[in-house]
């Protein structure tokens, strides 16, 4: 941890566990440091530049919430779940069916669910779908906003991954155990919010001729709560998202391994058992009311994760590279959070042009490690069409050891889990 040549208004300064951060994602923490609602910000390890404000920072702020700070995938986050499987139990063969059969059942990248994945998806979740719908219309009862959360766009996502830097993946630990991982969102949804809210901050901060460099909108407002309404609907909507893809593996392999266990699921996400049927669910893109400091503040968490003394966390490496579950330390300076994962070291289109000539070599790396894949593909649109988009090999991120041992005073390791097959959005 360092402490960087920052101080805030309130005279706190801005603490780091990233080592020789850009300077473009440096760039952004100075203009946030400079905003007087601001009362604390820290930078994950895994930190690098995003919109407005780096990817892996933490910021705190009086009672002003900060919509790009949460981001346009709101509730972008982690599931794990330990199976009473063993890697030895795996081979080329069971390895190759078992992704073809999740290929066939989970929509990936923009693709939605089909007529009859819905028609499942309502049959086998009607009453959490239910749930979702009231809150979201009791919430917003009272305010005109527009329905931004349709029923039949909820089924129509539900239980699909996404694309980007989403996964899916089965893993295994130092024991051999298997595990099974989803990194997945609120889809769609998250970005109609963010375009949302983040227009009527702007608008409004125009209105009341804010000297703010960024758009914001007051907690206690009407616009605040709505967000904040929203916000937590979204949250319910991706743990729910990422549940659904587990117990789809879970489902698919029962085909292939008819004594795997198929555990009811839980919401709770922190639990210190790591028996088969304990799901760990968590979110890296949120905002939250909490208390730090002798203050309750506005806690943004861009691309981090919550590591309260004794909670549960996920940190994912890269598509070839390793991933840690961790239980949180409880650091005041870092406002009680960790890195969420490992953190690109060089853009996706940077990466895609520099690295095409490397495609094959990256793809016999990750055969050689015994690790089945989805196919690199060429991209059909934007500036990299006609390229392979190989932006989520291990080699566009940062080395997961080091991050992890970047931020040994804020989470500690528990369990250290290698990739066995992998799916991308």
């Amino acid at each position: 941890m360092q402490q960087l040549n920052l101080t805030l208004k309130n005279g706190q300064s801005v603490f780091s566990w990233c080592p020789n951060i850009e300077e473009s994602a440096l760039n952004q923490v100075e203009e946030l440091a400079k905003l007087p609602f601001v009362e604390h910000i820290a930078i994950m390890p895994d930190s690098h530049k995003g919109e407005l404000a780096p990817i892996g920072s933490v910021i705190a702020t009086k009672n002003e919430i900060l919509p790009f700070a949460v981001g346009t995938d709101c509730g972008c986050g982690m599931g794990a779940f330990k199976t009473n499987l063993n890697k030895h139990e795996f081979n080329d063969n069971n390895k190759k069916t078992v992704h073809h059969s999740i290929v066939r059942t989970i929509p990936f990248g923009f693709n939605h669910n089909s007529n009859k994945r819905q028609e499942e998806i309502e049959l086998r979740f009607k009453d959490a779908i239910d749930d979702l719908r009231e809150e979201y219309c009791d919430d917003l009862r009272d305010g005109n906003f527009p329905d931004l959360i349709t029923r039949e766009a909820i089924v129509s996502q539900l239980g699909t991954l996404g694309g980007g830097n989403h996964f899916i993946e089965i893993q295994y630990d130092t024991e051999d155990s298997i595990w099974i991982m989803v990194h997945s969102g609120s889809r769609n949804f998250g970005t109609k919010f963010y375009e949302y809210y983040d227009k009527i901050a702007t608008e409004l901060c125009q209105k009341w001729h804010s000297s703010s460099s960024v758009p914001f909108l007051p907690a206690d407002s009407k616009e605040g709560k709505s967000y904040l309404a929203v916000m937590n609907v979204l949250l319910d909507f991706a743990y729910l998202n990422r549940q659904i893809m587990i117990e789809d593996v879970i489902k698919n392999m029962l085909h292939y391994f008819p004594h795997i266990k198929n555990a009811e699921m839980n919401f709770d996400g922190a639990t210190k058992e790591f028996k088969y049927g304990k799901l760990i669910n968590i979110h890296h893109n949120y905002a939250s009311l909490e208390s730090h400091m002798g203050k309750n503040l506005w806690i943004h968490r861009k691309g981090a994760v919550l590591a309260r003394k004794g909670v549960l966390g996920i940190i994912p490496g890269s598509q070839s590279t390793n991933s840690f579950i961790t239980i949180g330390n409880g650091n005041n300076l870092s406002l009680n959070s960790s890195s969420h994962g490992s953190g690109r070291k060089m853009g996706r289109k940077e990466f895609n042009v520099s690295q095409q000539h490397r495609v094959k070599e990256i793809e016999l790396e990750m055969e050689s490690k015994g690790i089945m894949y989805s196919k690199f593909q060429k991209s059909s649109r934007g500036r990299d069409e006609g390229m392979y988009d190989i932006s989520e090999s291990g080699d566009a991120y940062k080395d997961v050891i080091s991050v992890m041992k970047e931020q040994e005073d804020l989470v500690t390791p528990l369990v250290k889990l290698s990739p066995l097959i992998n799916w991308k959005g």
